[in-house]
């Protein structure tokens, strides 16, 4: 890696890891603001972390009824996010295929989709985004699963195969309304063990700059 490369990298992954947990700083300012309300208790106090959901914190209005205080923290919170993880998905696959430009592409854009859908799920179509963002995003972390795996990198490769595996019971659930209870918990599962897969690939690439190829 030159020092021209060395620079890029150091200054993307300092804004998607610094992102990351910006988020978790505004979600947990955000969950500290939630007047209160679930789908489970309508009158509860406060934020669950056993029955809200993300997108709850995101509403102009609590689910018992009040004005959602929590909701400046959450947006700023999505926003950083989204920003993050697109620098993530925008630079890394420069770095995995450095000579297979369409399959760049696709990880590249599918995961750029993946985060631009994730980033509208406070408005009306909060359902339609997140299969799009699901689709979108399992093409991605396929594809960069396969690269990982390919060239030994299992570990990873594995840990994300997890996550995804994870995004899709999320679905499943919400589809099925199955375990429809434990949903709020599988979220926070979910969003804690995929961005800490991010972190790791990242933190790997600064090791080892690029794959090697067989």
């Amino acid at each position: 890696m030159s020092g021209e490369q060395q620079s890029k990298f150091m200054l993307w992954s300092l804004f998607s890891i610094g992102g990351i947990f910006l988020f978790v700083v505004f979600f947990l300012l955000a969950a500290f603001h939630y007047p209160g309300g679930s789908n489970a208790h309508v009158q509860e106090v406060g934020f669950s972390w056993a029955n809200n959901y993300w997108c709850e914190l995101l509403g102009e209005n609590a689910k018992n009824g009040l004005k959602n205080l929590a909701r400046p923290y959450a947006m700023a919170g999505m926003i950083i996010l989204s920003l993050s993880v697109s620098i993530f998905w925008w630079n890394i696959p420069a770095m995995v295929y450095e000579k297979s430009q369409n399959i760049r592409g696709m990880t590249r854009y599918c995961g750029l989709l993946s985060m631009l859908f994730s980033a509208l799920i406070f408005t009306d179509w909060h359902d339609g985004i997140i299969y799009v963002a699901v689709i979108t995003g399992a093409v991605s972390f396929t594809l960069l699963f396969y690269e990982l795996f390919r060239n030994k990198r299992d570990f990873l490769s594995y840990f994300g195969i997890v996550c995804l595996a994870f995004i899709f019971a999320n679905c499943i659930i919400y589809v099925s309304n199955f375990g429809i209870d434990y949903l709020p918990i599988l979220q926070k599962i979910t969003f804690g063990i995929t961005l800490i897969w991010i972190v790791l690939v990242i933190l790997q690439f600064k090791k080892h700059p690029y794959l090697q190829k067989p």
